[in-house]
């Protein structure tokens, strides 16, 4: 595995190690995770997939990182919260 930069975001990845991939699988990280977060699931997965680990965009007011931008938070995220994230 390795970190690439992919449209502004640092994404774990095993892009390079394999081009015959017969699975994608998109792993996101929750509020204060980064991309190494869900490598504990990569172990469970089939051996032919692609794996897409990205970190989120904004940093966490606590730690690590977030798919909302929480310093200017004032409550639970909304949809409309994450749309910044999703244009990515």
């Amino acid at each position: 595995m390795q970190s690439i930069e992919l449209n502004g975001l640092t994404v774990r990845t095993n892009l390079n190690e394999q081009q015959d991939f017969e699975h994608i699988f998109l792993l996101l990280h929750g509020w204060t995770g980064d991309e190494k977060s869900m490598s504990i699931f990569e172990r469970t997965l089939p051996e032919n997939s692609l794996i897409l680990s990205p970190r989120a965009p904004f940093d966490s007011s606590i730690s690590g990182y977030s798919w909302a931008n929480d310093a200017v938070l004032t409550a639970w995220p909304t949809h409309a919260d994450l749309f910044y994230s999703e244009e990515l």
